[in-house]
């Protein structure tokens, strides 16, 4: 769309933290002050930031309810974020139709298949699943069920697009991107087979794949007999998946919305002392982090006391940093993927410095999957170390060109 413009980082951030805020002001004049004097290259951060925040359905209903505010948005806005708004709605409903057929050809099959992460939080916390924006569908299966789970998938139009060690995703043939930095309809809606629900990082990961399965009970998914995610454990594995992102790069929105909802919903179901012994068990650095920033836009999500020791389980090193996300914003800052030189704040010991730097020369066939889905793919995926070596190379002579040419 004409109204995306290219990435200006400090206009990105201060527009992030802008509209971020809004989700947690009650001083609509003083929010209406701020962005009356913004220009135009600063709104035309905006539609980056409504994207990767998934802030559309949140926005729209704000804006209908403080004219003050609205009036100070640019009339190409109010009309994009109309458009985002519509494409959002139904790009929710056809993933709720393709959703339930999956589960359907499922059951048929006598194939257990077990919904997480946006598939179950769409429809079970947000009053509006459209607020819960997905780019695919995640579905747990048995390594055992793959062959009549991939037949059921491609009897209902379903290709497979690429696949890793942890999961295969499924598109269908002609999706693509079609407008980039939105929720269309028509951008591609995966479905992610998980084999295994392994969250972290190589050198920090827990692998939650037989709680789940040990905790999944019967239900009911948009009117479909599935089995669903036991509370407590989709929260805390919800948490770890977040860290996950947070560790790797600044989060987004939704994931945070997520984690907090969920653990609202363990809180007055009375289960809270069930994932205070799950959060006992894990590295604090899969925890805290997330719910640390959760905590900033819903204040009531965690209790404080329970927090604080999380935050105080982490290293000097990392509760500095996690000091400094917390105002302006969290989410204000954006990169793809956080430099080396930052994740090793995530490290305690040594031998976790060596692993991250050993993945980070040798990642994972999953990891090199994401720079080269065709290679990874294949037979010779391991040839694809080849070009991701040039490519870290080229990178390093770029920061040396530029450290030297700053220097000089």
């Amino acid at each position: 769309m004409d109204n995306i413009a290219n990435l200006d980082p400090v206009r990105f951030a201060l527009a992030a933290t802008e509209l971020t805020r809004w989700l947690r002001t009650t001083d609509w004049d003083a929010a209406a002050a701020r962005v009356r004097g913004w220009d135009d290259a600063t709104w035309r951060q905006a539609p980056r930031v409504l994207y990767l925040h998934t802030l559309t359905p949140w926005i729209v209903p704000i804006l209908a309810q403080q004219p003050a505010l609205a009036a100070a948005l640019p009339e190409w806005l109010h009309q994009h974020l109309a458009t985002l708004h519509a494409w959002g709605q139904e790009r929710s409903r056809l993933q709720q139709d393709e959703l339930a057929a999956i589960l359907r050809s499922a059951e048929r099959a006598g194939i257990a298949v077990l919904p997480l992460k946006g598939a179950v939080t769409a429809q079970t916390l947000y009053a509006s699943p459209d607020q819960r924006q997905m780019a695919d569908l995640d579905l747990l299966a048995h390594p055992d069920d793959w062959p009549g789970l991939s037949a059921g998938l491609h009897s209902l139009g379903y290709v497979e697009r690429e696949q890793n060690w942890k999961n295969r995703t499924f598109t269908r043939p002609g999706w693509s991107q079609k407008v980039p930095w939105t929720w269309h309809p028509d951008n591609a809606r995966l479905v992610d087979i998980n084999l295994e629900a392994q969250e972290g990082m190589e050198w920090l990961a827990v692998d939650f794949t037989e709680a789940l399965w040990r905790g999944a009970r019967p239900g009911v998914l948009l009117g479909v007999n599935t089995l669903l995610p036991d509370l407590v454990t989709h929260f805390i594995y919800s948490l770890a998946h977040a860290a996950a992102h947070i560790i790797q790069g600044p989060p987004r929105l939704i994931w945070l919305q997520d984690t907090a909802y969920l653990a609202r919903q363990v809180q007055a179901t009375g289960l809270w002392s069930d994932a205070q012994a799950w959060l006992d068990r894990l590295d604090a650095r899969l925890t805290a982090p997330a719910l640390t920033m959760a905590a900033e836009f819903f204040p009531d999500c965690v209790p404080a006391a329970d927090l604080a020791r999380l935050v105080g389980r982490l290293s000097p090193l990392l509760q500095a940093w996690l000091a400094t996300q917390r105002e302006p914003a969290p989410l204000s800052d954006f990169a793809t993927w956080r430099p080396v030189r930052e994740r090793l704040r995530w490290c305690n010991t040594n031998g976790e410095r060596l692993r991250l730097a050993w993945y980070e020369g040798f990642p994972h066939r999953w990891r090199l999957a994401d720079h080269y889905p065709t290679l990874a793919a294949s037979r010779w995926w391991f040839l694809a170390y080849g070009p991701y070596a040039v490519a870290g190379l080229r990178e390093l002579a770029r920061l040396l060109r530029t450290r030297f040419g700053e220097a000089s």
